[in-house]
């Protein structure tokens, strides 16, 4: 049971995925948005002035063919002999893992078009690498008539921490020269989660300090990105520390994830929407649940964003549960029952986890799917064609007594549809679930 759970995590939580956008001439990056992207016009007039939306790199997906490939006599022939814009490529990082990175150049005018042959002037983008998005009114209503416009249709906007895929276009080799030489053409949103991005977020540095330092040096080496490149509010991904607990007195917006691990970052906000996808869980107390239980395991990581105007702590994270970290070292018990070598201290006094799996898989029909179907766990009140039913335990090590399912939910065994909307409440800290 143990190896068949293990097995069919790690194919779900290391999904194998293609881009959604066609191939086109740009190249084109995953990506996350640190803040809303306004979809409308109305919304971009109703702030008066251009918006800046962050973007950082997670991956970059594919090289474009660029516009200098056309012939000048025949516009719409590519010209077989013309060097691309971009060439994907890959170079070993500092832990000897490849990591892909995307080179790319400007090019040089040809009369009064936008588009030439290659230039000399060339540049990097890689994990780690974060850019703006600049929108306004005009920009969007000029952008309405486009075959494929720069924002999705038929949406207001896109949520914050939104995995998409980006195409980027350089710019002519005059505006590189004065240090800007990129901009974001399209933005989609992806349907997959950070869970199938876990090995690209291994590129990203662990700490803020390391992150800005990385990104000011790439600026500083790219002179034809000095004005693109972000480096103050970028993002890192860390480990979370098995002394860390959440802090949900005051649910608003947020919960609190409290000495997670970063002594000068003591506390950091996890959106309660973005805690609730990240643990497919309907509630708020169920998703705590579900992340205090993987802490004990020492199986969560966060990424987290900064930025001086947030409110609370100024640092938002999302939380990543490695499924094969939580279900490693399992022995069994006795019937459906498996002891696991993860403690804990709850108010000073020790506890095991343990956990009971239940190995004929149910149909779940009780609410709705799962927002993450690249994460394999999934809480009550789901909708699943298959999943196998799960409960976690806090045992005390000392006198043995037991408090029963401080989390329960589903190993999801079958593929799920498009999440909806949540409703969140409050948890005290190790209590057992109910519904």
């Amino acid at each position: 049971m143990q190896e068949m759970l293990l097995k069919t995590t790690l194919n779900k939580s290391r999904l194998a995925f293609t881009g959604s956008l066609s191939d086109g001439k740009n190249p084109r990056f995953i990506a996350i948005n640190h803040v809303e992207v306004p979809c409308s016009a109305e919304q971009l007039k109703k702030n008066g002035k251009p918006t800046a939306v962050p973007f950082t790199i997670l991956r970059p997906l594919s090289a474009g063919f660029g516009s200098a490939p056309y012939t000048q006599k025949q516009k719409n022939t590519r010209d077989p002999d013309a060097k691309p814009l971009s060439v994907l490529s890959y170079r070993k990082n500092d832990s000897g893992v490849a990591q892909p990175v995307m080179t790319m150049h400007s090019f040089q005018r040809v009369g009064i078009a936008d588009k030439g042959p290659r230039s000399d002037i060339s540049w990097k983008l890689e994990a780690g690498n974060t850019i703006l998005l600049w929108l306004d009114e005009q920009r969007l209503k000029e952008d309405g008539g486009k075959g494929d416009p720069l924002l999705p249709a038929g949406v207001a906007s896109i949520p914050p921490f939104s995995v998409c895929e980006i195409s980027v276009a350089p710019k002519n080799e005059e505006t590189a020269r004065k240090g800007s030489s990129i901009k974001i053409i399209t933005v989609r949103v992806a349907t997959y989660s950070l869970y199938s991005l876990q090995s690209d977020l291994s590129h990203l540095s662990t700490s803020l300090a390391d992150a800005r330092t990385q990104q000011l040096t790439a600026r500083d080496e790219q002179t034809p990105l000095a004005r693109d490149l972000v480096v103050k509010d970028v993002p890192f991904w860390a480990s979370v520390s098995k002394a860390a607990f959440i802090d949900d007195s005051e649910i608003s917006d947020s919960v609190k994830l409290a000495n997670w691990g970063d002594t000068l970052i003591p506390q950091i906000d996890i959106p309660v929407d973005v805690l609730m996808q990240y643990t497919n869980c309907p509630r708020v107390d169920w998703a705590c649940a579900l992340l205090e239980t993987a802490i004990a395991a020492s199986a969560v990581s966060v990424l987290v964003f900064c930025n001086d105007f947030w409110k609370g702590t100024g640092f938002k994270a999302i939380p990543i549960i490695d499924v094969s970290v939580l279900l490693a070292g399992l022995q069994p018990s006795g019937g459906i029952l498996y002891d696991t070598a993860f403690r804990t201290d709850v108010d000073g006094v020790p506890h095991t986890l343990q956990m009971a799996i239940y190995p004929d898989p149910v149909s779940v029909q009780s609410g709705a799917p799962p927002a993450c179907d690249d994460f394999a766990l999934v809480g009550l009140h789901a909708e699943l064609q298959a999943a196998h039913a799960i409960e976690f335990h806090l045992v005390n090590t000392v006198t043995r007594d037991t408090v029963p399912a401080v989390w329960r939910g589903y190993f999801n065994a079958s593929p799920v549809k498009a999440p909806v909307a949540a409703v969140c409440s409050k948890r005290k800290r190790w209590a057992p679930m109910d519904e």
